[in-house]
């Protein structure tokens, strides 16, 4: 008997033990899902009271140019509708990256915002050797604006049409040039693109903006440029330049006698230059949907939409889900056109 009870009496505390271990379990997972639930309520707050402090507009271009400036017009619209100050902070530099890496890099809260273009996520991954930061780092918030590109020459020229300059390279073989924004440029893709689609062989040369190479353009020291339509269709107005044809799947109403290049027979020629607006990754949907609506109400102003439109800039959104698919698909045109026809960068 007195065995028998010893042994029983070391039971005792094992059990005890264990069921001290039980509720501190049970109290530690109450916990946890009570903190939990309160992370998920904290969140949930959070995104119905955004925005609830200023935001910050990053564009990775100079003061004054014309993403910066569509994007202060955008700003003053968004801080109508969401309530809050809009401040554009432009942080230039090694081709949209420096800009573009703050964005990528800073809390996903919906308080910081990219607003850039077809160079970072379409054209650099081509031409750098590296990027801190991919396209997959962000979520799209909308598509803000589409630029054609047109195919200028000196309104002297003996070639109006695609099919004349066609025509001109092959009885005038190797003289063709065409000048661009600088190699790697957008500019520069589609120049090599609309030589690809025509069948004929134009070497480029680059130059540091538009403006230098309209000027030689309107002075006939160079056959061929190739830019948007925002610098180009002021010196068209004044005779100095006239375009052959404009990457645009329909005619410009900004400029409605110059046929496309789908119009006078080269349907793959279809290429813009696009302007967007990003959100790192992480930043939850109610907030990208906020901000996404903020957007379209601000293009929904038809007094800026005809403003841009007689420059031959169409302002348009997008849902949100596509803007990262759209700017995938012209990475995959253009990665398509450097192993086609063999385009190397330095």
């Amino acid at each position: 008997m007195r065995a028998s009870r010893k042994n029983n009496f070391k039971k005792k505390p094992i059990g005890g033990a264990m069921l001290i271990k039980t509720r501190v379990s049970v109290v530690a997972s109450l916990l946890w899902v009570g903190l939990v639930g309160t992370m998920a309520i904290t969140s949930a707050v959070a995104q119905n009271a955004y925005p609830s402090k200023s935001i910050r507009i990053v564009v990775p271009f100079s003061a004054g140019g014309g993403t910066d400036v569509l994007g202060r017009e955008l700003g003053q619209k968004m801080a109508k509708s969401l309530g809050v100050p809009v401040v554009v902070e432009n942080l230039a530099g090694a081709s949209t990256v420096i800009g573009a890496d703050k964005v990528a890099k800073s809390p996903p809260d919906g308080y910081t915002i990219l607003i850039t273009t077809t160079t970072t996520f379409a054209t650099n991954p081509h031409t750098l050797k590296s990027m801190p930061f991919s396209i997959d780092d962000f979520e799209g918030v909308s598509l803000l604006a589409q630029n054609p590109l047109v195919l200028a020459a000196p309104a002297s020229a003996p070639y109006n049409t695609p099919k004349d300059l066609v025509e001109y390279a092959r009885v005038n073989p190797g003289k063709l040039s065409y000048g661009t924004q600088g190699r790697g440029a957008t500019a520069h893709f589609v120049g090599e693109m609309i030589a690809s689609a025509l069948g004929i062989k134009m070497t480029d040369i680059s130059y540091k903006g538009s403006t230098p190479g309209l000027v030689d353009l309107s002075g006939g020291q160079i056959p061929l440029l190739v830019d948007g339509t925002v610098a180009s269709l002021p010196l068209v107005k004044a005779g100095r330049i006239k375009l052959i044809g404009v990457t645009s799947s329909e005619r410009l109403s900004a400029a409605p006698n110059v046929p496309t290049f789908v119009e006078s027979g080269y349907p793959e020629m279809v290429a813009d230059f696009k302007t967007a607006m990003f959100v790192p990754k992480g930043t939850p949907q109610p907030i990208i949907d906020k901000l996404n609506t903020s957007v379209k109400d601000a293009l929904s102003d038809k007094a800026l939409v005809d403003r841009y439109g007689q420059s031959g800039t169409m302002l348009w959104g997008s849902d949100s889900r596509e803007t990262v698919q759209i700017f995938k698909r012209d990475c995959d045109m253009y990665g398509r056109l450097i192993e086609r026809i063999g385009l190397k960068f330095d």
